[in-house]
């Protein structure tokens, strides 16, 4: 127990906002190893997108949708939630051994479902078909998204870092074929798959700084500094 309580103390040490939130404990052992070893991946996860839940959807939506889709965003921000590792059910047909399935970022509204695999400085790691998270976090996400629109992105560092990752992302956004040879039992499904893309961390802290730019409102422009100044000592190398 208090090995886990220091790997919950030292992921704090690395949070700029909600650091007491009670979902940090709720995880337990589920997210935190016993060497306390937390990736940084979900530190940027939290404070980037704990941040942008405090600021007008207005002010960022839109803009990231465009940056990830190259195309404008169709849709109202009303009702928008932002879910951080929620746990959802996976496919019936999926024979892997776990009650559900975690994704890193989910952004929707009653009209569509935008779901975020982050990375930092690391790659796609698979070892068969089910393994590859891209592909299973398209299909647990054509699940969830029921009727509405589903778009997929790949958020990570460079391509020095994730070669493959942007590689297989890249694959699918070309080819819907490709998609439904790993994933047959989709065919369905698939016709409301919208968007897959790759985001960068980059393009994300270049929209925080135009909120804090342009934006009016003092207490998002705070938070919207804050979270940018962070942001830039990860992606710039430096701590």
């Amino acid at each position: 127990m208090k090995t886990n309580q220091d790997a919950i103390n030292q992921f704090r040490n690395t949070l700029i906002i909600d650091k007491y939130d009670p979902q940090i404990v709720q995880w337990g052992t589920r997210r935190f190893r016993h060497d306390g070893s937390e990736s940084m991946e979900d530190a940027m996860v939290w404070n980037v997108f704990r941040s942008l839940r405090q600021i007008n959807p207005q002010l960022w939506v839109k803009q990231l949708f465009k940056k990830a889709f190259e195309k404008d965003f169709p849709y109202t921000v009303d009702e928008l939630e932002i879910h951080l590792w929620k746990r959802v059910p996976p496919p019936r047909d999926i024979s892997i051994p776990e009650l559900d399935y975690e994704i890193d970022i989910i952004i929707e509204t009653n009209d569509f479902v935008w779901c975020m695999l982050a990375k930092y400085k690391s790659d796609i790691r698979m070892n068969t078909q089910q393994n590859n998270p891209i592909i299973r976090n398209i299909d647990v996400g054509l699940q969830y998204t029921k009727q509405r629109d589903f778009y997929f992105s790949l958020l990570f560092l460079d391509t020095f870092y994730t070669p493959y990752g942007q590689i297989l992302v890249n694959q699918y956004r070309e080819s819907e074929k490709s998609i439904l040879q790993e994933l047959p039992h989709r065919t369905t499904e698939i016709t409301r798959l919208s968007g897959v893309s790759i985001l960068t961390w980059k393009n994300v802290h270049h929209l925080l700084k135009d909120i804090y730019l342009y934006n009016r409102s003092s207490f998002e422009r705070f938070i919207s500094s804050q979270a940018s100044d962070w942001l830039y000592t990860k992606i710039s190398g430096s701590d």
